[in-house]
């Protein structure tokens, strides 16, 4: 079963970093959590970034999302992202090392 994610919980200046990630990987690189257990993809700022990028899309563009591969928010998907955001830090290494300035944390 498949849940939606209100776009409305966003700011605008959010919704535009979902685009603006170039998915270079400096974040995934800076994060100290990650370094720690790199065999817990989910917590890596990028694959967050992703994933939630992957639901708003789904929900957006409907049949035509997933043909481009975007993924509907299930219950084991929100599950692993709300693992991977409450086991952050909140160093915010990520954040200073995003070479375009996305809001990481």
């Amino acid at each position: 079963m498949s849940r939606t994610i209100e776009a409305t919980r966003f700011s605008f200046r959010q919704l535009l970093e979902l685009d603006g990630c170039t998915r270079c990987g400096e974040c995934v690189k800076g994060c100290t959590t990650f370094t720690a257990r790199p065999e817990r993809e989910e917590i890596a700022p990028l694959r967050k970034i992703e994933r939630v990028h992957s639901f708003l899309r789904a929900q957006t563009l409907g049949p035509l999302g997933r043909l481009f591969g975007y993924r509907r928010a299930t219950e084991e998907r929100l599950q692993m992202f709300s693992t991977g955001t409450y086991d952050c830090t909140l160093c915010g290494r990520c954040n200073v090392i995003c070479p375009v300035n996305i809001e990481t944390r």
